[in-house]
């Protein structure tokens, strides 16, 4: 947030190298730690248009007039793991078209352990998904977390979605 205010006008690139020399500081330096940070940040356009960088879980997107799902990957690192990123930090722009689905959600969920030590996984996740995928964000959302909790023995992991759908133009 501080950064976004430092910066209002800033790239979603700029962001995540600036909040990396932040977090490096205080993880590697202050604390003396050996952690890092998952992180992706996003800035939504006009037009369907979503810029991103960071190194976090593949995007899903549904892309309505084709009826399927897409799979991006979020090239980048971790955040704190690494004093210089600017060489590795990639800016990424893909366009929502109308009705389209972006989903967002944390590796709680693909991780998640059924009583046999099966993993949710990707492909599970999406399954998930395409079975409500006409339904409104919310609805898609709570499908996806009863889900995951029916599938999982014992939650480990925080969970996190995020479900948005691009509005029809007019």
């Amino acid at each position: 947030s501080a950064i976004v205010k430092m910066r209002p006008g800033g790239s979603p690139r700029d962001m995540v190298i600036g909040l990396n020399e932040v977090l490096y500081d205080n993880i590697r330096t202050r604390l003396r730690t050996r952690e890092h940070v998952t992180f992706t940040l996003f800035r939504l356009g006009t037009y369907g248009r979503v810029v991103y960088a960071g190194a976090h879980e593949d995007i899903l997107i549904w892309r309505s007039k084709d009826r399927r799902m897409e799979r991006l990957r979020t090239p980048g690192v971790w955040l704190g793991a690494k004093r210089a990123i600017s060489s590795v930090t990639i800016e990424t722009t893909v366009h929502l078209a109308d009705d389209d689905v972006m989903i967002l959600y944390t590796d709680g969920i693909t991780e998640a352990r059924n009583a046999q030590g099966k993993m949710l996984e990707l492909d599970g996740l999406v399954e998930i998904i395409e079975q409500v995928i006409d339904r409104t964000p919310e609805e898609i959302r709570d499908h996806v977390l009863a889900r995951t909790r029916l599938w999982m023995r014992e939650q480990a992991d925080d969970i996190s979605i995020v479900v948005a759908r691009r509005k029809k133009s007019r």
